[in-house]
């Protein structure tokens, strides 16, 4: 039972002991009031006696009601009780230590970006060949013997010349390179699938893990690792059974950054059987879906 509903379940004891005793002073009052000796003594104990009933009643109906309202607050089922008992236990961490394993991934769209900016860079690299001293070794050659002016194999020497020209293309892609990182860091905000459980431990981390559940299971967490994620950013998921009209669920995230969560699902009755999809979304995107059996 959670902590509201259980203070709120004390309250109620403690008014149904306070009515208890105002009423058995009520009827120990009423007792001596049968054997006064003077008659207008007799009348005020017996009015008495009527109050503290009266209020005695109404204490005990009081602390009905306020009991009524704990029974409604509190889970239907006690198997509710055990697979959200870690919940009261631990507290999930805001960052897990699988952040540190989240950064490699950003390297990965320079790759990408560096192609699409070499073919606009080619061109501008083209007048350095036309600039490099490949005619001035020409006339050195030419005034030595007339045989050196015959023999043409100088324009050969050209075509090594603009071989050279490869070499800016590296350095202009590696600063394209450079210059698309912000661009990767930027589409870095992901959610990965990471597991489904019907609980989890003292670290937050999946308890159990599978994608096979009795059914009548109350709750099910669906893990993920998240990446860059702001603060107050809305995630939907969408759960559906064999194609049946879908629950949607909506939640404002509240731990920037990188980590593990978790989204869940309870459900009254239970899940029942059949196949479960749940699609996630990260501001109308679609992030990975989530498929498992209910037997």
């Amino acid at each position: 039972m959670p902590p509201d509903a259980t203070l709120i379940a004390l309250a109620a004891l403690a008014i149904a002991v306070v009515g208890l005793l105002l009423f058995l002073f009520g009827l120990r009052k009423l007792s001596r009031s049968q054997g006064g000796v003077y008659y207008m003594v007799r009348k005020q104990d017996h009015k008495d006696a009527l109050v503290r009933i009266r209020a005695s009643l109404i204490v005990l109906i009081s602390g009905a009601i306020v009991f009524l309202l704990s029974r409604l607050m509190a889970p239907s089922d006690s198997v509710v009780a055990e697979a959200i008992n870690p919940v009261w236990q631990a507290v999930v961490p805001p960052v897990v230590n699988t952040a540190t394993a989240l950064p490699p991934p950003t390297f990965t769209p320079t790759l990408v970006t560096s192609p699409t900016s070499t073919p606009t860079i080619v061109p501008s690299a083209t007048p350095a060949p036309t600039v490099t001293p490949s005619p001035s070794p020409a006339p050195t050659k030419l005034p030595s013997p007339t045989t050196s002016a015959t023999q043409t194999p100088i324009p050969p020497t050209a075509i090594p010349a603009l071989k050279p020209t490869a070499t800016p293309d590296t350095t202009l892609s590696a600063t394209a390179a450079a210059v698309g990182q912000p661009t990767a860091t930027l589409r870095a905000r992901s959610l990965r699938l990471n597991a489904l459980a019907a609980a989890y431990d003292a670290l937050g981390r999946p308890y159990a893990p599978t994608t096979e559940f009795a059914a009548g299971t109350k709750v099910l967490f669906l893990f993920f690792d998240y990446t860059d994620l702001p603060a107050d950013i809305q995630i939907q998921h969408i759960w559906t059974r064999n194609g049946q009209p879908p629950n949607v669920q909506r939640t404002v995230w509240s731990k920037p950054g990188d980590g593990l969560g978790y989204l869940m699902l309870q459900l009254p009755n239970g899940f029942d059987a059949g196949l479960w999809e749940v699609r996630v979304f990260l501001e109308d995107k679609q992030q990975f879906v989530a498929n498992f059996v209910v037997k």
